[in-house]
């Protein structure tokens, strides 16, 4: 639980919508600390909450579903082409899962991103600290112009990178769950196998 932790409870960004501390201020979870052993059901409870929301997010995307009432546009059931309903669950579940929560190697970016300023060899790790860069180093026009660039750059790889943070949320927080359920049911072999 704690690596989920480390990685996806940032008291810093609280405006990231995949970001479990912005869910724990979503749901008023106010027990819920950065350490989550303080208070580790309730903890599980964010947890199983936010994993279970990522699960029907996915769900969805999958099925093509804008709405949870509405029928689904892609990967429906249909009894003349799924004559097996057992087989036609198996398969989705496996294709959900290849498609969005398993990362593929391929599609994992290892580099650290990088924001380059255009008026000089100056190199950031986050956009904030280069538009900062721009305002104080540079004039306010050029850092206008600057920004606009860097935003038209970021704009391309912004839904994939949002969708590759999610499905590697959904990854983890699957792992955690499975801790979480073994813990509550006293299934000390399959803790022990984790």
């Amino acid at each position: 639980m704690q690596v989920v932790w480390q990685n996806l409870y940032d008291t810093s960004s609280s405006a990231d919508k995949i970001n479990l501390y912005s869910v724990r201020n979503f749901l008023e979870a106010r027990n819920v600390t950065k350490d989550p052993m303080k208070d580790v059901n309730a903890a599980s409870d964010l947890l199983e909450t936010y994993t279970k929301s990522l699960v029907v997010a996915a769900a969805m995307e999958y099925f093509g579903v804008d709405d949870p009432n509405d029928e689904p546009s892609q990967n429906a059931f249909r009894l003349n082409v799924h004559h097996d309903r057992s087989y036609y669950v198996r398969t989705v579940l496996a294709d959900l899962i290849d498609k969005c929560v398993i990362p593929h190697v391929s599609e994992i970016n290892y580099d650290v991103p990088q924001f380059k300023c255009i008026l000089c060899p100056k190199v950031y790790k986050t956009k904030k600290g280069l538009q900062r860069h721009t305002l104080t180093k540079h004039s306010l026009e050029t850092a206008a112009t600057a920004q606009q660039t860097t935003s038209q750059v970021a704009e391309g790889s912004q839904s994939d990178a949002i969708f590759n943070c999610a499905r590697c949320s959904l990854g983890m927080c699957m792992v955690a769950m499975n801790f979480v359920d073994a813990r509550r049911l006293g299934n000390w072999k399959r803790l022990i196998r984790m």
